[in-house]
Order: structure tokens, then sequence, then C-alpha cells
């Protein structure tokens, strides 16, 4: 009984401090720690993976402004919305929010750890309007007890120490990204012509980029996060992501009218200016059909830190 007692109170213990919780979740958990310590009047820049894929701080980051990327793959904008308070309480000068289609897709973009992350290290408190647009499984997530807590990160252990086993067998290198809100990009091998070809004659893939079948509740959050913002003047930017030249070739051209639109209601409404760089950047500057390379990062960040976009 005494050793079964020990072994139990030993695992609860490990659980309680392991935090090992997967490249993302990692980088979420030390975003929200970095927070607190942001300095006044920084330029942050928020929004799923192109964001993360797309902008380069060290080159827009200037003596009198810091500049912080704190892209997210997967996260969607009701996860951003939760964080509002968190983001106006950082005082930044702008909130620069990089989106697409993508963004408000909950297929392609799910990460409900997030929601558990929030809880975690913040215990935020939705208002109502955010509360009334949670499902059920957000909500246990954003209001599990210590215990449930402990319970619910076994779920990253044997994913973690596989990884550790992983590593033993295989000499890939990946890039350390949790601490990392300057540059945080990880894709750096391209995807084949081929491939991307393949992925454009597929109608599912194609349907995405409706903005008009993503979820509504994540268009709202949207909207709640910007009028937040600039109700406790912040300026904000929405900057319409680029796009491989591939995808727009191809795509329904009401697709792309009916975004623009959307945005354009959307700027004109808070009165926030709409950068609209979906066409911008060469095929040859894309990893895929949707994250510039190494070289289309730098040219657009470069962009910015001259000044082109007035973001700066």
């Amino acid at each position: 009984m005494v050793i079964f007692i020990l072994s139990t109170s030993l695992y609860i213990l490990f659980i309680i401090n392991f935090d090992n919780l997967g490249m993302s979740n990692d980088s979420f958990a030390n975003s929200l720690r970095i927070f607190r310590e942001i300095p006044n009047s920084s330029i942050l820049f928020l929004g799923n993976s192109q964001t993360r894929e797309n902008i380069d701080c060290s080159y827009i980051e200037t003596k009198q402004k810091a500049c912080f990327n704190f892209g997210l793959a997967g996260i969607l904008p009701i996860q951003l919305a939760i964080q509002s308070d968190i983001i106006i309480n950082s005082h930044p000068d702008i909130v620069v929010i990089g989106v697409s289609p993508l963004f408000f897709n909950e297929e392609i973009n799910t990460n409900n750890d997030l929601f558990f992350l929030l809880n975690d290290f913040q215990k935020v408190n939705p208002d109502k309007f955010i509360y009334d647009r949670l499902n059920q499984e957000e909500l246990k997530l954003l209001t599990m007890n210590k215990w449930e807590s402990a319970l619910y990160k076994r779920k990253f252990i044997l994913p973690f120490y596989f990884g550790l086993v992983r590593q033993l067998f295989y000499s890939e290198e990946k890039r350390k990204i949790d601490n990392n809100f300057k540059n945080p990009y990880l894709f750096t091998e391209s995807q084949s012509e081929i491939k991307l070809i393949e992925k454009i004659n597929n109608p599912n893939i194609m349907s995405i980029f409706d903005i008009y079948t993503s979820s509504k509740r994540q268009r709202e959050a949207f909207v709640y996060l910007i009028k937040k913002l600039r109700d406790n003047d912040i300026k904000v930017i929405i900057i319409q992501m680029p796009i491989n030249p591939l995808v727009s070739k191809k795509l329904n051209q009401k697709y792309v009218e009916d975004f623009h639109n959307y945005l354009k209601k959307v700027s004109t409404t808070y009165n926030i200016p709409l950068i609209n760089l979906e066409d911008n950047f060469p095929k040859e500057e894309f990893i895929d059909l949707t994250h510039l390379n190494q070289q289309g990062r730098e040219n657009l960040s470069q962009r910015i830190a001259r000044g082109d976009y007035h973001i700066i």
C-alpha cells in the first residue's frame, strides 16, 4: 500500500511538472509568459502559420519599436480573441493580423490544446460574447481544475518520448522556436510543383479558399478582437497574406472577390488599414501554396522595414 501511494504520488508530481507539450504548444505557452515582458509600444504580428512563416521581425525591429511575431500554426481567431485582454495589457503600439481564408477554417486550423494552455497559464475568463461561441469541449478545457489539467497532460508524454527515440535513428534537424518570437519559421523544404499542382486540382483543397464555407463564429471572433483593440486605442492593421500564383490562377474568382470584400467591409467599419498582398509574390518565393520561403520572407519583411506598406 505504501509503495502504491508513493508511486502514485511520484507519477502525479511528474505529470504536474511535465512541460514538453509539443513544438507549437511550447511556443504558445512561452508567448503567454513573454506577453508580460513586452516593451510598451511594440509591434505585434498575430495569425496562423502564414504569419509565422512570412514575417521576420529581425528586419522590422528598430531601436524605438520592438517587434514580435506571435504567428502560430493552427491558431484560430476565437483563440486570439480570448487573449484580447492579455494583448491589450501588453500596451502594443501596433497589432498586425495576417489573414487568408484559411485562417477562419476550423477543419485545417485545429488545436484545442491552446484552450487548455490558456487555462493552465493564464486562467482567462471570456466574456459572454466569446463564451456563447465556445463549444462544450472548449469550455471544459478552459475551466479545468489542477487535477484535470494534470490528467490532460498525459496525452503529451508518449509523443515526447517517441520523439526522443526517433532522434536516435534519424538525424533530421529541427529549428527550435519555443522562445523565438522574431523569426519563428519552421518550413525549410519546398514542395515540388508536381505536388502543388495535384493540390490545386483537388476541389476539396480549393474550396477552403471560400470565406463563406469557413466558420461564422471565427469571423465573428475576428471582428470582436479588432473592435476590442480599437476600443483601447491600439492601432490595428490587416494584411491579406500572399498566396502562391498557382492558386490564384486556378481559384474561383468569386472566392477572391468575396474574401477581399469581406476584409474591406471590416476595414471600413473599424477604420483600419487593409494591405492586400495576396498577389504580390512570384511562385518562386513560396514553399507551398500559402507560405513564403526564405527569399519571400526576407523580401516581405524588408519591404515592411522600408515603410513600403506604411506599417511602421
